[in-house]
């Protein structure tokens, strides 16, 4: 089989470790790669926004993660409900607080164009994470 060539660009300070972390992980799978920054394409008061909004998600995030922690676990179905919701809390507290912008950030597009995979397990637009 003929190895994959890989291209990573990116145009941001703030996604130049999740950029070089594809690149190693596509060297490993065996693909040729290629990093490479372009001049940044973002206005400083649309960075700014997007880190008021991950802050603001990650306070709500932490708040509803307390609330749940304290709530009454219950029997069954509700205990394990409860539990759920505290792993799913936790794990997207934890992508948010460890990739940060990276997470927000980051994609990829293909080669053809159009909407590749998102560099991450998700997205944060207006203040939403999806």
């Amino acid at each position: 089989m003929e190895p994959v060539n890989a291209t990573i660009i990116y145009d941001s300070a703030t996604v130049h470790a999740l950029a070089q972390a594809a690149a190693e992980g596509a060297e490993k799978a065996g693909a040729n790669t290629r990093l490479r920054q372009v001049a940044e394409l973002a206005p400083p008061d649309a960075i700014g926004a997007i880190v008021e909004s991950l802050e603001q998600s990650i306070a709500d995030l932490s708040g509803r993660l307390d609330a749940e922690r304290r709530a009454p676990g219950g029997i069954g179905q509700q205990a394990l409900d409860r539990d759920l919701e505290i792993h799913r809390l936790t794990g997207r507290l934890r992508a948010l607080r460890r990739l940060g912008l990276d997470l927000c950030l980051g994609g990829m597009v293909g080669a053809a164009g159009g909407c590749g995979a998102l560099a991450g397990t998700g997205v944060m637009t207006a203040g939403v994470w999806r």
